[in-house]
């Protein structure tokens, strides 16, 4: 099956042009990309164009961080009021504790 068929002679042309030019710009980019990984270059990010690699790495350990400050405030929010709590507690066993022993005395 010849792709080209039921094409005149000037389209059968534009169209090897044309994959002859992709084809060229796919091996091209293929030697690219092995120099890079040779050189060990290959993760190396442009932010601008693709964030990847490393850029995407240094999100995460932002929201790593985020997370665990955030955890790290609930944690002692709670235990703010964990000791507020037996504050209270404490302070209402003293009055019921002084209610108790002036009902005693008197």
């Amino acid at each position: 099956a010849d792709p080209f068929s039921g094409m005149g002679d000037d389209e059968k042309e534009l169209h090897k042009a044309v994959s002859n030019s992709v084809q060229t710009r796919l091996e091209t980019a293929m030697q690219e990309l092995q120099q890079k990984h040779r050189d060990g270059t290959n993760e190396i990010d442009d932010g601008e164009r693709a964030p990847t690699g490393a850029a995407y790495r240094e999100l995460h350990r932002r929201q790593q961080f985020m997370a665990r400050e955030e955890k790290k405030q609930h944690a002692e929010l709670e235990e703010r009021q964990r000791r507020e709590e037996n504050r209270k507690v404490g302070e209402l066993k003293e009055h019921m504790r002084r209610m108790k022993f002036q009902q005693n005395d008197g």
